[in-house]
C-alpha cells in the first residue's frame, strides 16, 4: 500500500496520476477538489484518448483527506501498487511518468487545465539506519575551472586531479554532483575514474578520446553522474578507500557536453564533490562496468521500435587478472546509461549456464532521469558467473544508422554496478562478432572494420532489422576485461535466453488484492531536473505493510526497516523543493572543503574552521566594518565561497548584521558589483513573482528594466545573482557557485 500526499497551489480541481511512456492515452487519474460549499469530490478515472477521460467502474483510489485553504489544495490517498484493473497502471521498480493537472475553479476540463508529465521513481529499499552522516568528515571537489566549452555539440573534457592527500585510511562515503549555474542542461555525465599508481599521466584538460591517447587512461569507475540524478550515499557498512598505498592517488575527471545549440562563451566549472571521512567503514567498495563495448562494433539500425543489444561479461578470468582470488562481489547499488534512443536496460545473472535472476532492470528507462538506485538486497557475484546487458533501442524517428560512440546522438548500453569488496577488475564489456552479422545480412566482411562500413549497405525494414537482431545474439561475443592497471585480456561467451520472472501478481488464486510487490525505504527522493518543473506538488509516500527483512538484504546493518519516502515535483515557477523526513548530523567543525588545486599544500587535514566574515564587524575609519567594500553611501559584503546557502539564508546572514540582500538602484551601481563580483555570482535582492509575473526587490518595488534585464533560463529560476559581468536568473535553493551579497548604509 501507497500512500500519496498532493498539495496544489489552487483552489479548483486536482489530478493526479502515472501515465505509460509519458502519453496521455491510458494513463491512470486521480481527480479530486473541494467546491464553495465545502463539500468534497475524489474519484478514479482513466484517459481514453487526446480528448477523453472516463471514471473507472473499480474505484481503486482510496481518500484519506482533502482540505482546500486560501492559497492551496491538498489531497491524501492510498492505493495498492497492483490493482488488477486494466485502466490502473501498475507501481512498479521502473521509472514512473506521473502526470499532473489542475484548474482555477471547480469545472474540471482535464484538457485546458495547467499539466505536466514528470519521470520519478517511485520504489526506493534505503534504510534510514544506513544514511547516518558521520561526526567528523570532509568535503573535496574534483572539478574544471573555468573550462571554455567548445562551440560543437559534443565535447568529452578530461582532465587529471589528486585525491584528497590524508595521512592515514579515510573512506569516500557520499558524493554529489556541482554544476555550475545555467548549465544544467549542457552537461550529460560526469565520471570519475581511479588511477593505477604507476601510470604516467598528462597535465591540463583534452578531448579524452582524442589525438592524445593518454586522456583516455584510467578505466576503474570510482563514482558517477548522469543527468536526471543527484547526490549518493553508501551504506555506512561500505565506503571508497584512500590514504593507503593500495589506493589510487590520482583520478580522471571527464565531463561530457552536449552543446546542440552551437552557444558560444560558456564556461563552466562544474565536478563531483566527494564527502570523506575517518571513521571507517566494514568494506571498501569498487564499481564494475559492464554492457556493450560502445566503439566501433555497436550499432542499431534506423526505424526500429524495439531494437535488442546486449553486452556479455564472462567472469572466469577475473581471479587471473587481479592477482589473488576474487571474493564475492555483493552488489548493493547500480547505474544504468543509454542515451536518446534507449527504452529499457535489464541486467541478468547466469551461473553454471542458468540463469539466477536480474540483478537490475527499468523497463521504462527515461534518459533525463539516470541515478544511481539501490537494490532490493544484496545479490551475491562469484567468480565464473555470467552477467549480461540487454538494452532495448527506439529508433523509429530516425533515418541512418546509429552506431555506438560518445556524442549523445550516438548510443550506449552500460551499467555500473556497486560493489564490495573492492577487486582490481574495472570493466567486463562485450559485443558480437560483427562479421557474423555481416554476413547474415548479405554482406561481405573480412574484419571488424569491413563489417560496420557494410551495415550502410544494407535496406533496413523490417525484416532485415529482425534478421540483424537475431544474428547479434546468436554470434559470439568478445569479452573484454580491464583492470585498474589497464592490463587487459579477451574473452568469449555465447548470449543465453533472458527468462522473465516472478508471478502475475493479478493471478493471486486467493481471490484477495496483491501486497505491493517491493517496500520503499527511507530515502530522500530528490528532483534535480530544473528543466521540468511546471507545476507544485509534494508526493508523500510510505508504506502501510513493511516486510520483514530478509537475509542478505540490501541494509548491512543488522536491523531492516521501512519507513516513509518523500518525493518533490513539478514545481511551478518557484522552483524545486527538496524535502529530508530523516535528520542529518549537523556539519562538525572538521569539515572542510578542499579544491584540486590547492591540494599539493596539504599535509593534513584541520579539524576547525574560522569564523565567517559576518561575524567580524569591528569598525574602520570609513564607516564599513572590516571585511566591508564601500561604494557611494553603501557598504558591501561579499561572502566569497566560505558559506554556500539558499536565497533565504542569505536573507537571514544579511538580518543578522543589520543588513540586506543588494538593491541595485542605478546603473552605477550595476558597475560597481559587475567589478567586483566578477569571478563568483551572488544573490540579489531580487525574486520573480508568479502572481504579477514580474521581477521584485525585497522592499516590493519593481524591477527598473532601464537598468538591467533578466532572462529567466529555466521555470524554476526565480531568484537572480550578479556576477561574470551580468544579471541572471537562479535557482533559490542556492548551488555550490552562488555567494552572497550584502547591502547596509555607511554609518
Amino acid at each position: 500500500m501507497i500512500i500519496f500526499e498532493v498539495q496544489v497551489r489552487t483552489t479548483g480541481w486536482v489530478a493526479f496520476g502515472i501515465t505509460p511512456h509519458g502519453q496521455l492515452p491510458g494513463s491512470d487519474l486521480v481527480i479530486g477538489g473541494v467546491f464553495p460549499n465545502g463539500s468534497i469530490y475524489f474519484s478514479d478515472w482513466h484517459v481514453v484518448d487526446e480528448r477523453t477521460i472516463k471514471e473507472d467502474e473499480s474505484q481503486d483510489y482510496q481518500l484519506l483527506s482533502l482540505t482546500e485553504d486560501e492559497t492551496f489544495t491538498t489531497m491524501r490517498f492510498k492505493r495498492y501498487c497492483f490493482t488488477c484493473d486494466p485502466n490502473d497502471r501498475d507501481i512498479t521498480r521502473d521509472t514512473e511518468r506521473l502526470v499532473s493537472a489542475f484548474g482555477t475553479d471547480d469545472t474540471v476540463e482535464f484538457f485546458k487545465g495547467q499539466r505536466s508529465i514528470k519521470s520519478l521513481f517511485l520504489m526506493r529499499f534505503m534504510n534510514p539506519e544506513n544514511l547516518h552522516e558521520p561526526q567528523i568528515f570532509y568535503t573535496y571537489d574534483l572539478k574544471l575551472t573555468d573550462f571554455h566549452v567548445p562551440v560543437e555539440e559534443t565535447t568529452y573534457a578530461c582532465t587529471f586531479l589528486p585525491l584528497p592527500m590524508v595521512k592515514k585510511k579515510h573512506h569516500i562515503y557520499k558524493f554529489a554532483p556541482v554544476i555550475t549555474p545555467h548549465n544544467v542542461t549542457l552537461i550529460h555525465h560526469i565520471l570519475v575514474y581511479a588511477c593505477g599508481n604507476a601510470s604516467v599521466l598528462p597535465s591540463g584538460v583534452s578531448d579524452c578520446y582524442g589525438a592524445d591517447p593518454d586522456f583516455a587512461l584510467c578505466s576503474q569507475v570510482l563514482v558517477g553522474w548522469a543527468v536526471g540524478g543527484g547526490d549518493y550515499t553508501f551504506p555506512d557498512d561500505t565506503g571508497i578507500s584512500i590514504g593507503t598505498p593500495l589506493d589510487p592517488q590520482y583520478i580522471r575527471l571527464e565531463i561530457h557536453y552536449s552543446n546542440f545549440d552551437l552557444l558560444t562563451g560558456l564556461i563552466d566549472s562544474s565536478g563531483i564533490r566527494l564527502f570523506f571521512t575517518p571513521n571507517l567503514r566494514k568494506y571498501d567498495m569498487g564499481v564494475l562496468q559492464t554492457g556493450v563495448f560502445t566503439f566501433p562494433v555497436h550499432f542499431i539500425p534506423p526505424g526500429s521500435p524495439a531494437y535488442h543489444s546486449y553486452g556479455l561479461c564472462n567472469s572466469s578470468q577475473f581471479e587471473e587478472m587481479n592477482g589473488t582470488p576474487v571474493p564475492d562481489m555483493h552488489v548493493f547499488g547500480y547505474l544504468l546509461h543509454t542515451h536518446l534512443t534507449g527504452r529499457g536496460v535489464r541486467v541478468v545473472q547466469y551461473r553454471n549456464g542458468k540463469q539466477l535472476g536480474f540483478i537490475c532492470a527499468d523497463n521504462k528507462y527515461d534518459f533525463n532521469l539516470q541515478e544511481t538506485r539501490d537494490l532490493k538486497e544484496i545479490l551475491i557475484v562469484k567468480a565464473g558467473d555470467e552477467i549480461l546487458v540487454e538494452c532495448t533501442f527506439e529508433t523509429l524517428d530516425r533515418t541512418g544508422i546509429t552506431f555506438g560512440g560518445p556524442s549523445t546522438l550516438n548510443e550506449m548500453c552500460l551499467a555500473f554496478l556497486f560493489y564490495y569488496p573492492r577487486s582490481n577488475i574495472s570493466s567486463c564489456m562485450g559485443y558480437p562478432d560483427i562479421q557474423y552479422i555481416a554476413q547474415a545480412l548479405g554482406q561481405q566482411a573480412s574484419d571488424a572494420m569491413e563489417g560496420m562500413m557494410a551495415m550502410n549497405f544494407v535496406e533496413w525494414d523490417n525484416e532485415t532489422i529482425k534478421n540483424s537482431e537475431k544474428a547479434a545474439k546468436e554470434a559470439d561475443q568478445i569479452v573484454i576485461i580491464k583492470t585498474i592497471d589497464e592490463v587487459q585480456k579477451n574473452e568469449t561467451g555465447i548470449i543465453r535466453e533472458i527468462i522473465a520472472q516472478g508471478p502475475d501478481p493479478c493471478r493471486d488464486i486467493s481471490g484477495h488484492h496483491p501486497v505491493p510487490v517491493a517496500g520503499l525505504g527511507s530515502r530522500l527522493v530528490k528532483d534535480n531536473d530544473t528543466q521540468a518543473g511546471l507545476m507544485s506538488q509534494e508526493v508523500n509516500i510510505t508504506t502501510k505493510e513493511p516486510s520483514q527483512p530478509k537475509p542478505g538484504g540490501r541494509c548491512c546493518s543488522k536491523v531492516c526497516a521501512l519507513a516513509l519516502v518523500v518525493v518533490t515535483v513539478f514545481l511551478l515557477a518557484t522552483g524545486v523543493t527538496l524535502i529530508v523526513v530523516f535528520s542529518q548530523a549537523q556539519k562538525s567543525s572538521g569539515q572542510q572543503t578542499h579544491s584540486a588545486a590547492t591540494i599539493a599544500r596539504e599535509r593534513g587535514l584541520p579539524t576547525s574552521q574560522g569564523p565567517s566574515k559576518l561575524q567580524t564587524v569591528s569598525k574602520t575609519s570609513k564607516g564599513c566594518p572590516s571585511g566591508w567594500r564601500e561604494n557611494g553611501t553603501s557598504c558591501y559584503f561579499f561572502s566569497e565561497g566560505k558559506d554556500k546557502k539558499s536565497w533565504n539564508a542569505s536573507m537571514e546572514e544579511c538580518k543578522k548584521n543589520g543588513s540586506k540582500l543588494v538593491i541595485i538602484n542605478s546603473k552605477d551601481e550595476l558597475d560597481f558589483l559587475n567589478r567586483t563580483s566578477r569571478n563568483y555570482y551572488y544573490f540579489l535582492g531580487l525574486m520573480y513573482s508568479n502572481t504579477t509575473r514580474k521581477w521584485n526587490w525585497i522592499d516590493d518595488t519593481e524591477l527598473d528594466t532601464d537598468i538591467f534585464n533578466v532572462k529567466r533560463d529555466f521555470f524554476d529560476y526565480c531568484c537572480a545573482v550578479v556576477g561574470h559581468n551580468h544579471v541572471a536568473s537562479a535557482d533559490c535553493n542556492g548551488s555550490s557557485t552562488t555567494d552572497y551579497m550584502c547591502e547596509k548604509a555607511v554609518e
